[in-house]
């Protein structure tokens, strides 16, 4: 399969609010479906990076997007050195408006595209997939939450919040994340990459995603009454969202679960079985 892996596009969608880089892969023969995947926490386009590919050797047309503050794409508040009122650009209800304006610029570049597509989301931009999908249903052929959860907790990123709160900068958080003790950070090579998103995303940008992911309320019945396929997955040494919380969210929505090679990231760790396991969703959902 690596072998006739179809090349990686990286270009740029022109949304209201402004520019966002985003990768592509099209598939060289039938088309089974389309997919939007969202990016998650200190994330961004180059999330998918791995599994992009993967999914269009399968026949999913499929379009990784960079949210907006995330590097490469569109900081809406502009030079705004206080780090609370930057975060005021990042509302969920905004992100949430920029994946259907993503299909939209899409649609207007493909026709395909106009057609209602499949969601992705991975981890906070599972979030973010979810108020999208409720802001209007009938955009969307289907959602799949990626290592998701239904909702955030006390204390969850308190330290993160605080930190950036205190310093105003995206260097503090990733103090935080690489400190002995808080968030271990994977191998050398991927940690100076993750380094890199972390210090190239708008400090406000992270605030915001940083106070969602602790507060944000369970929308499950919410989902579930949209009548949407959905697909739950999580990599099975997943360790940043309960996975007892992601199970009970599929029993909530009435969605399948599924458990993949990997920890919090199986686009990264294992993306041919995640592809795999998406394209089967495409295909079923079209069924």
């Amino acid at each position: 399969m690596a072998d006739a892996l179809p090349a990686l596009e990286d270009t740029v969608l022109e949304l209201p609010v402004g520019p966002v880089p985003v990768l592509r892969a099209r598939p060289a023969g039938d088309v089974v479906g389309r997919l939007l995947l969202v990016p998650g926490y200190t994330g961004g386009r180059v999330d998918h990076r791995l599994l992009v590919p993967e999914l269009a050797a399968r026949g999913v047309d499929a379009v990784a997007l960079t949210q907006r503050g995330q590097p490469g794409a569109v900081r809406p508040e502009g030079d705004e050195r206080d780090v609370r009122v930057a975060a005021r650009s990042y509302a969920l209800a905004d992100l949430a408006r920029d994946v259907h304006d993503a299909a939209a610029a899409l649609a207007a570049l493909d026709d395909a595209w106009a057609a209602p597509v499949h969601l992705l989301g991975h981890s906070f931009g599972g979030v973010v997939a979810g108020e999208a999908a409720l802001l209007a249903p009938s955009r969307w052929r289907g959602l799949v939450l990626l290592c998701s959860g239904p909702h955030g907790w006390p204390g969850r990123t308190d330290d993160h919040v605080e930190a950036l709160e205190r310093e105003g900068t995206a260097a503090a958080l990733w103090a935080h994340l690489a400190a002995p003790g808080e968030l271990e950070p994977p191998p050398d090579d991927a940690a100076a990459a993750w380094r890199e998103r972390v210090l190239a995303t708008s400090p406000g940008q992270l605030l915001a995603a940083a106070r969602v992911l602790g507060t944000h309320v369970d929308r499950s019945d919410a989902l579930r009454a949209t009548g949407l396929p959905v697909l739950v997955a999580h990599g099975e040494a997943d360790d940043a969202w309960p996975q007892a919380d992601q199970r009970a969210m599929a029993e909530r929505v009435g969605a399948a679960c599924a458990v993949l090679p990997g920890g919090h990231s199986p686009n990264e760790d294992a993306p041919a079985a995640t592809a795999a396991l998406l394209a089967e969703h495409v295909r079923a959902a079209a069924a």
